[in-house]
């Protein structure tokens, strides 16, 4: 997976992908993902992540497919992303929990089981 340099937590963002090349037999997914979606697995393998794919046209998350227009996109093509956040203190994440131990401050380890993420009420990605 590829990240961009840049992360957003809310407002509108728009993006545009133009796909140069990909072989006679490259494929890709292009999306959205979490900072925490899986690095070494394709957009929208996790639960931190939404792909769009190019063999079918399908969306896909939790490594899902679901149908999403007619045909899927190749060489010379122009994809646009759209995401819609509408309130960032909802699923920004909270700052460390810090301990002070002899003169240091640490950061308590999250806990092994985290929540699944939740997908916030009116949030929109096309």
């Amino acid at each position: 997976m590829v990240r961009a340099t840049r992360g957003v937590c809310e407002g509108a963002w728009y993006f545009e992908i133009k796909v140069v090349t990909l072989g006679e037999t490259g494929h890709t997914r292009l999306g959205w993902s979490t900072e925490k979606g899986d690095l070494q697995a394709p957009v929208g393998y996790d639960g931190n992540s939404f792909g769009y794919r190019d063999i079918d046209g399908s969306k896909v998350h939790k490594a899902l497919r679901e149908k999403y227009g007619g045909e899927g996109y190749t060489e010379g093509d122009v994809i646009g992303f759209y995401i819609n956040l509408p309130d960032g203190g909802l699923y920004t994440p909270k700052p460390a929990h810090l301990v002070w131990y002899k003169g240091q401050r640490y950061a308590c380890a999250p806990d092994a089981k985290e929540d699944p993420p939740k997908i916030v009420p009116a949030t929109d990605i096309s």
